[in-house]
């Protein structure tokens, strides 16, 4: 086994849902980053709420991470490698769809994150802080104020209701676009056409000289879908959806039983 490089989603996978991070995982990574093999975290967070797990592990400053479910590759230092945007047009659509169901509508971009509260979620005040990271700027607007951004800068949508038929309504008029979708339970991640943490891993391991195939990746939930079918050893932590474990090649213990630590130990580090 020639396993050269590690990715990795983060909540639910590195780090229960609940629950902090263990230190058996964190010296995990640790271990990878000591014998040569970097762990690049995959996430649909903000930069900004990568940053905070990123310290969390310790990682270097030159260590690359993937946000905004693919959005953008950057360095923990700051330094954005590549950015992936939303066409204005198809952003528009998508933004306009949200407003006309009523949606709670968000916006990424490379530092900023925009709110749009819409239909039931009108004047919500939601706590972000464990997704985006203290580190953020944040926007909230109106429908009109919203309406009157460029929107030329977004690199993923999220889009929230507690009602299901909604969330179905705007999936069904999203698939007739070139947008890439993808159902996450309450929520619909939006980014650009054939973009995904999986399209971003390919473009940052071809930078680097990795072939995908030595690349082993860890998810959990729909959006690490295409993170999976990216590599060569593809990873489904214990609790992960059952449409993730029919692609994984390994099923590795729950994330609260430090499933990502112990699978890294036994195919990567040889214990």
């Amino acid at each position: 086994m020639n396993i050269r490089m590690i990715a990795s989603d983060i909540d639910g996978t590195l780090i229960p849902y609940g629950r902090p991070l263990t230190d058996g995982t964190k010296q995990a990574v640790a271990d990878c980053w000591r014998v040569g093999i970097p762990v690049v975290l995959c996430t649909g967070r903000w930069f900004g709420g990568v940053s905070s797990a990123a310290a969390a592990f310790s990682l270097p400053d030159s260590a690359p991470v993937i946000c905004c479910s693919g959005g953008m590759i950057a360095r923990v230092s700051g330094e954005t490698l590549f950015t992936f945007p939303i066409p204005r047009d198809q952003a528009r659509l998508a933004y306009e769809l949200a407003r006309d169901i009523g949606l709670l509508f968000l916006g990424f971009a490379d530092r900023m994150l925009y709110v749009g509260e819409f239909g039931e979620n009108l004047g919500k005040v939601i706590d972000y802080s464990c997704h985006f990271g203290k580190v953020r700027r944040e926007v909230h607007l109106t429908p009109e104020e919203f309406g009157r951004l460029p929107l030329d800068d977004l690199l993923k949508f999220e889009v929230y209701s507690r009602d299901a038929g909604a969330l179905e309504r705007y999936h069904a008029l999203l698939e007739q676009t070139d947008l890439n979708i993808c159902r996450c339970g309450a929520s619909i991640e939006i980014s650009a056409r054939g973009m995904g943490k999986g399209a971003a891993l390919k473009r940052l391991a071809e930078s680097m000289g990795i072939d995908p195939a030595d690349i082993m990746a860890f998810g959990d939930s729909g959006n690490d879908v295409d993170l999976l079918r990216s590599v060569g050893w593809p990873v489904a932590v214990g609790n992960a959806a059952e449409e993730l474990k029919a692609v994984a090649r390994v099923i590795a213990p729950d994330a609260a039983e430090d499933g990502v630590a112990r699978t890294l130990r036994k195919y990567v580090l040889g214990e």
